[in-house]
Formats: structure tokens, C-alpha cells, sequence
């Protein structure tokens, strides 16, 4: 059987507030402005905050894990992540990062697209009485963009960009970057060999070629 898929609307009824005090004391307690609208919106599962550290905010103000706000777990005492104090640091540090290396669009479309490209398909679970329901998994994704601001943040600098930018990519595009560096580095260990294809040639052909699938593969879908 489904269930709701936030505990956000339980919380609230169980502090007896409504959306409108509860958007009220967000702003005074955390100078964020969430409207009763998109609280509501977000209770009902019709739309997800653009920003993922407003699950933190919201699971701080009823003083439970994110985890348990999400529906991924039943108990309110229980947390699967604990994060050190220095690691919630690097998480912001990393935060901060991501808007500056990527000054092109917002840290919220950022996060958006970062959600789209690594959604899950819903997972049922069964607890000890045979009572089955639909797991929320944007809680999987919540933690593995949080594990991507963290290694920004703890990742030497050159290496901080081209994190951020890997991370908004699909699977097939990182296997098509993997390929070009196998290219380079073919090119690097092979310098020394006279018979070696130019290094322009060789990528405008991994390019032709790729262009060639990626079109064929279009027009398959389409």
C-alpha cells in the first residue's frame, strides 16, 4: 500500500500548528521564506525544495533525522549518517564552492538538475507485522549530493571543479569522458612510438564516432 511521502505533514499536525504558523516560525527561526503554498506542495509530495538543505532545516525544526522526515526509516531516535561537526563544515564548504566554480546557474538549479539525472525508482519494504510500503528514496539522493559537497570541499583545488561538473553528468556521458582519457593517455605512453596517430586525429575520430552513435541512438528514441 503507498503512503505519504514525507513525514512532513504528521510532524505538523502532531506540534497542532498550521502551514501558516509553521511558515511563520521558519522564518523567525531560520530567516527562510517558505510559503504556506510549498509547504503544502511539499507535504503532498507534488514538489521537492530546489535548495536540499531545506530537509535539513525542516527535520531540525521537529528534531528528527532527515532520514526519518523522508520516510526512510521508522524510528525517530535512529541515524543512519551522524556527520562530525568538521565534516558539516566541509559539506558547507563545499556548498559554497559549487557556487562559485559554477557561476552560470544557481546552487538551486544545480541541485534541481543533480536530482532529476539521479532519481531512483520508489523501493517497497516490509516491517515485522507484513505491512508493506513505498520508501521515499529522494533520501538516497539527499545524502549522495551531500557526500558530493563534502568531497569538494576535503578535494585538492584542482580537483573541485571537475567534481562539480562530473557530478551533473549521466552515466553514459562519464564513460564517453572515461574514453577520451584512455585516449590521452594512449597518446602519452605512446609519444615515443613513430607509427603514432596524431593526437588531433585521433580525437577528431573518437568525436566522429561518438556524434555518429549519440545520433543513430536519437533517432532510435525519437
Amino acid at each position: 500500500m503507498p503512503s505519504q511521502p514525507n513525514r512532513l505533514k504528521e510532524l505538523r499536525q502532531e506540534r497542532n500548528i498550521s502551514l501558516n504558523s509553521f511558515s511563520k516560525e521558519l522564518k523567525e527561526k531560520y530567516q527562510i521564506s517558505l510559503s504556506p503554498s510549498q509547504l503544502m506542495y511539499y507535504e503532498n509530495g507534488k514538489r521537492q525544495p530546489r535548495n536540499s538543505e531545506i530537509w535539513n532545516i525542516l527535520a531540525d525544526f521537529f528534531g528528527v533525522p532527515v532520514a526519518y522526515l523522508l520516510n526512510f526509516i521508522d524510528d525517530k531516535e535512529e541515524n543512519i549518517i551522524d556527520y562530525k561537526v568538521e565534516d558539516k563544515e566541509l559539506i558547507k564548504q563545499g556548498r559554497e564552492l559549487v557556487k562559485m566554480l559554477l557561476p552560470n546557474i544557481s546552487l538551486e538549479q544545480f541541485e534541481e538538475l543533480y536530482h532529476k539525472q539521479s532519481a531512483l525508482p520508489p523501493i517497497t519494504s516490509t516491517n515485522s507485522n507484513g505491512i508493506t510500503k513505498e520508501v521515499d528514496t529522494s533520501y538516497i539522493v539527499h545524502e549522495k549530493l551531500t557526500h558530493i559537497y563534502w568531497f569538494i570541499g576535503v578535494a585538492p583545488k584542482e580537483y573541485q571543479e571537475m567534481l562539480a561538473k562530473w557530478s551533473l553528468l549521466k552515466f553514459e556521458e562519464h564513460r564517453s569522458i572515461i574514453e577520451l582519457l584512455d585516449i590521452l593517455i594512449s597518446y602519452k605512453l605512446d609519444y615515443s612510438k613513430k607509427n603514432r596517430i596524431p593526437l588531433l586525429l585521433s580525437l577528431k575520430i573518437y568525436f566522429t564516432s561518438h556524434n555518429k552513435l549519440v545520433h543513430a541512438n536519437y533517432k532510435t528514441v525519437h
